[in-house]
């Protein structure tokens, strides 16, 4: 059964508009427009990596493309060498169903390309794209020859819930039904870890719609790992915070926890 919109069909509408117009407009940021020092994923630069990396980071930017929310990350990234740091651009029309089969093909030939010496992959997912990196957790070619991190951060994996679950929610561009709600996510490969850190109620694209809650704990995998960030922390402010956690944790203290806020 489809759960009643919160506020009128019109307004649902209207907002679902309203949020892709910076899109419509040619407003999604290229990584060589926003970073120019930042370097893509792509095979080439899989075979350029340092001698000294052990480890990879894979920054995943949300529906608007690259910005400046990840200098923190950035700045946290570069003080250990050993880490080599690559940015994943995904195509914001494309359907979650697409760009889930497309990340997770990419990373299926990440972990066959990189050398023996990388030890793990962790793909820092930022708020629509996380809920990409989720859909592709599912899918990725197993086994794999070193763990895969997938970690979402501020993403609505629940939906914004402005309007009811249209059909073929998956099958539908992002853009378009950011705005609606989500159920349940697949199941992630073996060897796949999957950490959702949402962002506060505070956080304007985690906000909840009357009793949807867009950081809702029932529709993740049972595997995912949630674990709640600062309240003081925002939608951008996170990465850089999150970023330095990871990098100064063992992510075996973090239990998995389903309850809510």
């Amino acid at each position: 059964m489809r759960t009643p919109c919160a506020v009128p069909l019109w307004q649902c509408l209207r907002r679902a508009v309203l949020c892709s117009l910076p899109l419509i407009a040619g407003c999604f940021a290229t990584v060589a427009s926003r970073c120019p020092a930042c370097v893509e994923l792509s095979q080439a630069s899989l075979g350029s990596l340092p001698p000294e990396t052990q480890r990879l980071f894979i920054l995943v930017p949300g529906l608007l493309g690259y910005g400046h929310e990840w200098n923190a990350a950035q700045i946290e990234l570069l003080h250990h060498p050993e880490i080599a740091v690559l940015v994943y651009s995904w195509e914001p029309w494309q359907s979650l169903e697409r760009s889930g089969r497309t990340m997770a093909r990419v990373l299926s030939e990440v972990d066959r390309r990189l050398p023996v010496g990388v030890r793990d992959v962790t793909v820092i997912a930022h708020s629509a794209a996380g809920m990409i990196a989720v859909e592709a957790a599912g899918s990725v070619d197993t086994p794999l020859r070193r763990p895969l991190h997938i970690v979402a951060v501020g993403a609505p994996l629940a939906g914004l819930g402005y309007y009811p679950e249209p059909p073929n929610l998956r099958r539908t561009p992002l853009a378009m039904v950011l705005g609606g709600r989500f159920t349940e996510w697949p199941a992630p490969r073996p060897g796949i870890e999957i950490r959702v850190f949402p962002t506060s109620a505070d956080d304007p694209v985690m906000r909840r719609i009357g009793q949807h809650n867009p950081a809702d704990p029932r529709v993740l995998p049972k595997q995912a790992r949630l674990e709640y960030l600062p309240a003081d922390l925002g939608h951008n402010s996170a990465l850089g915070w999150l970023c330095h956690r990871l990098l100064h944790s063992d992510p075996s203290d973090a239990a998995p926890n389903r309850g809510t806020q």
